[in-house]
C-alpha cells in the first residue's frame, strides 16, 4: 500500500450528486489503484476495529471483576464500634487510661500533656521527662 493520500476532493454527498463525477476524467489505472488503496484502508479499518473490540472487552471484564479497595478505618470507627456494637462504655475506659498515667505507669506514653498510646503490659513507653504526672 502506498504511503500517498488519496486526492479526493471532501464534498459532501448532495453535493456530489448535483456535480459532474470528479473521477470522470482520471485514467483507469489511476482508477484502479484508488480501488486497491481503498480497499486495503478498509481492511486495515476492520482489523483496528476488531482489537478495539478485544480491548474493549478485556477492560469490560476487568471492570467487573475488580475487587473493590479495601477500605481504611479509622480509630474514632473502631471506638464507636466498640461503644455501640460491643457494649463497651468509654468514659470508664478513660478513667482506667487516666488512672494509670496519674500512678505513672510505665505502659502510658504522655507527650505534652496528652496520652498518645497505651503499649502492652510490661513494655515501658518512652515519655518526655516532666511529662509523666
Amino acid at each position: 500500500m502506498s504511503k500517498r493520500r488519496l486526492d479526493v476532493p471532501h464534498w459532501h454527498s448532495d453535493t456530489l450528486h448535483r456535480l459532474h463525477n470528479p473521477f470522470d476524467q482520471v485514467p483507469d489505472s489511476v482508477l484502479h489503484s484508488y480501488e486497491l488503496e481503498i480497499r486495503a484502508m478498509i481492511r486495515a479499518c476492520e482489523r483496528e476495529r476488531a482489537r478495539l473490540a478485544t480491548v474493549q472487552s478485556l477492560v469490560t471484564e476487568a471492570v467487573r471483576n475488580r475487587k473493590p479497595a479495601k477500605l481504611v478505618i479509622t480509630d474514632h470507627a473502631i471506638v464507636r464500634f466498640l461503644e455501640r456494637f460491643r457494649g463497651w462504655n468509654m468514659a470508664e475506659v478513660e478513667d482506667e487510661i487516666q488512672a494509670m498515667a496519674e500512678a505513672h505507669s510505665p505502659e502510658v506514653a504522655v507527650r505534652e500533656g496528652v496520652v498518645i498510646t497505651v503499649l502492652p503490659a510490661g513494655q515501658e513507653a518512652r515519655v518526655d521527662e516532666g511529662e509523666k504526672g
